[in-house]
């Protein structure tokens, strides 16, 4: 029978402990490559020209699409301040194609394109069971650098709910060589489509490859994909009022004026009502209701709780409007996110 000697004991004890490390880093690394390998038959390699055939976008360099299937992709709005006059697309290591531009979910800085041959038809539904959850491995994929193999940038989701529900946040390095392409989970599941929303008051330069980076769920531009497949472009809800000044985390949402032919004015809130509630989501502070608010769509229907100067309470049936800049459909979409206002 061996013994060991307690220094003995102590190196095997070392050498199992690196051994078994190494043998999770292995599988790790193995499950990063698979989910790698299930996503990048998804991508596509955008290119946008204009009338004279020069490349356009950001240094006229290609962008990352998502295969929905049946020629549909989706992409993020980088590259597109111009409206394109051919968009040629290629699969990794696949043939060129051209896509039309479809329309535009201006809240979600997203952008349907359809391949001009193939079949007419809506957008498959996708499955939006799998939502990611805090912690979890993210995988950010993008077809910039090479048209033969993807970049591949892992890091966690580190926050859901961002951008009144719009997106999550991942400390993936995300920067214009991902944008439009997805997030995805270990076990190869669609987290995200990766979009240049940035946070408050930032155009999103700074904070490329910062560890600061969103994408939007499935849940959110699944059940908006009929409308955008018909040629309907989206943007963000209007309220169409303003709230006595103070501390937006504390200030309850009180209003001192609501804008003349705004959602709010229609709907009939008045100077000195107090919002309570949105659809249900109470709104204890002016920066709770711009999230709720920053989360829903123009021609969106509500139901807004109020109480009233006299200390009244109503529910107020009410359709968010579009901000009356964006009354015609914009030709350059916006290029940062703005602090969002109701």
């Amino acid at each position: 029978m061996k013994t060991f000697s307690p220094v003995g004991l102590l190196c095997l004890s070392l050498l199992v402990g690196s051994l078994q490390a190494q043998s999770l880093d292995q599988r790790y690394e193995a499950a990063i490559d698979a989910a790698v390998a299930s996503a990048e038959d998804r991508l596509v390699r955008l290119r946008y020209f204009g009338d004279g055939g020069e490349a356009l976008g950001a240094s006229a360099a290609p962008v990352t699409g998502w295969r929905l299937g049946g020629g549909w992709v989706l992409t993020s709005d980088y590259g597109l301040a111009q409206a394109p006059a051919a968009i040629i697309g290629r699969r990794l290591n696949g043939e060129p194609s051209r896509y039309a531009l479809v329309a535009r979910d201006h809240s979600r800085r997203l952008v349907l394109l359809k391949e001009e041959s193939s079949e007419p038809g809506l957008p498959p539904r996708l499955d939006t069971t799998r939502a990611a959850r805090v912690g979890e491995t993210a995988i950010a994929l993008g077809a910039v650098y090479s048209a033969e193999a993807a970049s591949v940038s892992v890091g966690v989701i580190s926050a859901i709910g961002r951008h009144g529900g719009r997106s999550v946040q991942t400390d993936a390095a995300i920067s214009p060589a991902n944008y439009g392409g997805p997030l995805v989970g270990l076990d190869g599941a669609l987290l995200g489509v990766i979009s240049p929303l940035a946070p408050a008051g930032m155009s999103g330069v700074e904070i490329y490859d910062s560890g600061i980076g969103f994408a939007i769920p499935p849940a959110q531009f699944t059940s908006r994909l009929d409308r955008l497949a018909s040629g309907e472009s989206i943007h963000p809800g209007w309220l169409g009022a303003s709230f006595e000044k103070g501390d937006p985390l504390r200030s309850a949402p009180r209003v001192i004026e609501a804008a003349r032919g705004g959602a709010a004015e229609a709907a009939g809130l008045a100077k000195s009502d107090t919002v309570l509630a949105i659809d249900g989501e109470l709104t204890p502070s002016v920066w709770r209701l711009r999230s709720i608010v920053s989360g829903l769509d123009a021609g969106q229907r509500v139901v807004v709780s109020v109480r009233r100067a006299d200390g009244g309470r109503e529910s107020l049936p009410l359709r968010l409007g579009k901000r009356p800049q964006q009354a015609s459909e914009p030709t350059v979409p916006r290029q940062q996110e703005k602090p969002d206002e109701p």
